[in-house]
């Protein structure tokens, strides 16, 4: 996979902890390989803390399989969008966390959060 990209804002306020996020979307453009393209591949979307532990009360996790256009030509790209809404996260103290993407089983692209108390 030549580029993936995720993109979110980096960073939540909250005047207390345990904050409860309601409602965020992750954006998410994958450019497939022309050898990537015609067969099955499983995607993960994991929000780890800052030691790596699994933030999210159920994996994120699915399938995908790109074909090639008829105007495609060897060794052209082929773009995935994905477009992920999740609602009531909910994140236990302040800190840094972070999105991966993982596409079979493989770590394609990680995004940080910062999580702030306000005053």
């Amino acid at each position: 996979y030549s580029h993936v990209a995720m993109h979110q804002w980096n960073q939540l306020h909250g005047q207390q902890f345990p904050l409860v996020h309601r409602h965020m979307g992750i954006a998410i453009r994958m450019l497939i390989p022309w050898d990537g393209a015609n067969q099955p591949h499983t995607f993960r979307i994991e929000l780890v803390d800052a030691d790596g532990n699994d933030m999210l009360p159920q994996p994120l996790e699915g399938t995908f399989n790109v074909g090639r256009p008829p105007t495609a030509e060897p060794g052209d790209e082929l773009p995935i969008p994905m477009a992920i809404m999740l609602g009531d996260l909910r994140f236990p103290r302040p800190g840094t966390y972070a999105f991966r993407l993982l596409i079979d089983g493989r770590e394609k692209a990680s995004t940080q959060l910062q999580a702030r108390q306000t005053v």
